[in-house]
C-alpha cells in the first residue's frame, strides 16, 4: 500500500467534508422570519447561489466520474468517433438552457418532478420517481466502483474500504448542508479534477514506452451500416443529459431566472474543454506498449474500464499520479453527492411531503426526511457497487430507460396541457416494454423487439433509443387526449381523476390550517 498517497487521500476526503460542514454552517441561508420556507433553503440553497458558483457546481457535477474515466476508456476501446458523451453533453446543456433551465426557474419550481406532478398528478410521479432512483442509485454504484478500483490500482487500497470510506464522507455533507454543501464542495472538486488533469495528460504522453501519440488509430471509425447507432447513441445523449434532477436542483438555485441559460451553456462548453485531458489520455492508452512496462503483460487486456487510472499510475511520475488520483476521487464525490441529492429531495418533496402528507409537514419533519433519505440512498449504492458485477450494464440500461421517459413526460408538461395521469402512466409501460425489448448488449439482454436492419451479430441497427423514445411520447399524448374525451363524456369512470382530487383538497386544507398556525403565532410575538 502507498503511505504517502494514502495520507494525500485522506486530506483531500479531509478538507472536502471540512468545506461541506463550514458551507452548512456559515453559508446557508438562515429564516429570519415565519414567511420564508425551509424546504426551499435545504433543496435549492434559498435561490442564493451566484452564477460563478452555479457555473462551478453545475461543471463538477457534469465532469463527473463517469464522465472522466469514461471518455479515456471510449477513446482508448472505440475511438473519438465514438466517443459521442463530450459532444452530446454540451449539446444536451445548451438545449437545456434555451428551452427548460429558464422557464423552471421564472416558475419558481422547486424540483423537476413539480411541472410533472401538476400536470399529471401526484401517483403518476411516485411511480415515476422509482425510475429516477433506479437510475441515480446505478450511476452512483457505477462510479463508486470505479473510484474502488483506481484506488486498488494506484495506492493498493483494499476495494470495500474505499468504496464505502467514499459514500461516508460524500453522505455526512450532503445529509447537514443540503443543496449549499455541494454546491460549495463542488467548487473544490472541480480544481483539484482541472489540477489533475492538466497535470496528468501531458506528463503520460512523454514516456518512453509511448508510440507516435499522433497516429490515426485512435480516431475509430464509422463502418457503413453503423451511422443509424451513431446518431441514436448521440441524440440520446444530448436529450438524455436534460432529464436529471441534479441538473436542474442547480438551475433552480440561481438568485435570479436571467442567469439560467448562461448557466447551462457555460457548464456546457467548460465540460466540452475538460474533456480533451481524459480523451488525450485514452489516446496515450491506445498508443502505448503495454508489453514494456509490466513484465510483458497487457495491463488493459479486458479491463478497458481502468484506462485512466492504469495510464496515470504506470505513465506519470509518482507525485502526479497522487494529483491525478485525488482529480479521479473528486470527480466521483462531485457525482456521487449530486446524485444523492437529487433522489432524497425528490423524494422528500413530491412523494412524501406532496403526495403522502399532503403539505401538511413540519420543516423539521421534512428536514430529517430528507437526512435519513440521503443516508439510505447513499448506503443502497455502496451496497450495490459491492455486490453486483454489472452495475454499469445496469446504469446503460437506466439512463436509457430515463431519455425514454422522462424527457417526454418533462417536455410535454412544461409545453402543453394535454398530459394527464393515464397518459403518463401508459407512456411509462408502453416506453419500458419497447426498451427492454431491443435489448442490451452489456446485460447480454435479448431483444425480443426486432427492428429493421436487426441482425443477430451486431444486434439493433436502427435508431431504437430514438424510436423507443418518440412512441413513449406518442402515447403519452394520445392516451392523454383520449381519456380526456371519454371521461368527458362519463366522468364517473375517472378514478385517478377523483384520486388527484382528493390529494388537492387535503393538500388545501393542510394549507390553510397552517396559515390559521402561523397567523396566531406572529400575533402571540408582536404583543
Amino acid at each position: 500500500m502507498d503511505g504517502i498517497g494514502l495520507i494525500v487521500l485522506v486530506i483531500l476526503y479531509v478538507v472536502i467534508l471540512v468545506v461541506g460542514l463550514l458551507a452548512s454552517k456559515y453559508l446557508k441561508p438562515r429564516i429570519s422570519d415565519l414567511t420564508i420556507k425551509r424546504n426551499e433553503v435545504d433543496l435549492v440553497a434559498g435561490r442564493r447561489i451566484s452564477a460563478a458558483i452555479g457555473i462551478f457546481t453545475m461543471t463538477a457535477t457534469t465532469v463527473g466520474g463517469g464522465f472522466i474515466n469514461g471518455t479515456a476508456e471510449s477513446v482508448y476501446t472505440q475511438g473519438v468517433l465514438w466517443t459521442t458523451a463530450p459532444l452530446g453533453i454540451f449539446l444536451g446543456l445548451v438545449i437545456g438552457g434555451f428551452f427548460y433551465a429558464g422557464k423552471m426557474r421564472r416558475e419558481r419550481y422547486l424540483t423537476m418532478f413539480d411541472p410533472i406532478q401538476t400536470q399529471c398528478g401526484s401517483l403518476s410521479v411516485s411511480v415515476l420517481y422509482l425510475i429516477h432512483l433506479m437510475a441515480d442509485l446505478f450511476w452512483s454504484a457505477s462510479i463508486l466502483a470505479a473510484l474502488g478500483a483506481s484506488l486498488n490500482v494506484i495506492l493498493g487500497l483494499n476495494h470495500p474500504t474505499a468504496i464505502c470510506v467514499s459514500a461516508t464522507v460524500a453522505v455526512l455533507y450532503t445529509m447537514f448542508g443540503q443543496m449549499i454543501s455541494v454546491a460549495y464542495t463542488d467548487v473544490v472538486q472541480l480544481l483539484l479534477i482541472f489540477i489533475g488533469l492538466i497535470l496528468a495528460a501531458p506528463a503520460s504522453m512523454i514516456h518512453k514506452s509511448v508510440k507516435n501519440p499522433l497516429s490515426d488509430q485512435w480516431i475509430g471509425e464509422i463502418q457503413p451500416g453503423q451511422s443509424g447507432i451513431w446518431i441514436d447513441l448521440l441524440i440520446a445523449m444530448t436529450l438524455g443529459t436534460i432529464p436529471w434532477q441534479s441538473y436542474f436542483q442547480r438551475v433552480l438555485s440561481l438568485k435570479k431566472h436571467t442567469l439560467a441559460v448562461g448557466l447551462s451553456i457555460s457548464a456546457g462548453a467548460f465540460s466540452f474543454t475538460l474533456a480533451i485531458p481524459p480523451a488525450l489520455i485514452g489516446v496515450v492508452a491506445k498508443s502505448t506498449n503495454w508489453t514494456l512496462i509490466h513484465s510483458g503483460e497487457d495491463l488493459l487486456n479486458d479491463q478497458s474500464s481502468l484506462t485512466l487510472p492504469v495510464v496515470i499510475y504506470y505513465l506519470t511520475p509518482r507525485p502526479i499520479a497522487i494529483i491525478g488520483l485525488c482529480g479521479i476521487a473528486a470527480a466521483v464525490m462531485s457525482s456521487l453527492d449530486s446524485s444523492i441529492l437529487a433522489s432524497a429531495s425528490l423524494f422528500t418533496h413530491n412523494v412524501y411531503y406532496k403526495t403522502i402528507r399532503c403539505k401538511k409537514s413540519k420543516d423539521s419533519e421534512l428536514q430529517w426526511i430528507q437526512r435519513v433519505v440521503t443516508v439510505i440512498i447513499g448506503g443502497g449504492a455502496a451496497a450495490l457497487s459491492l455486490s453486483s458485477n454489472s452495475v454499469y450494464g445496469l446504469f446503460i440500461l437506466a439512463a436509457d430507460i430515463m431519455f425514454v421517459i422522462m424527457f417526454p413526460q418533462l417536455t410535454l408538461s412544461l409545453y402543453s396541457s394535454i398530459p394527464n395521469a393515464y397518459g403518463s402512466l401508459f407512456a411509462l409501460i408502453i416506453g419500458l416494454i419497447f426498451r427492454i425489448g431491443c435489448g442490451e448488449s452489456t446485460l447480454n439482454l435479448k431483444a425480443f423487439i426486432k427492428l429493421p436492419f436487426y441482425s443477430n451479430a451486431s444486434g439493433q441497427r436502427f435508431p431504437f433509443r430514438t424510436l423507443s423514445m418518440c412512441t413513449s411520447a406518442i402515447v403519452l399524448l394520445s392516451v392523454s387526449y383520449l381519456s380526456r374525451v371519454i371521461f368527458k363524456k362519463f366522468p364517473h369512470l375517472d378514478l385517478l381523476g377523483k384520486l388527484e382530487e382528493h390529494i388537492i383538497k387535503r393538500q388545501n386544507n393542510n394549507i390553510k390550517q397552517s396559515a390559521l398556525v402561523n397567523n396566531d403565532l406572529i400575533e402571540e410575538t408582536s404583543i
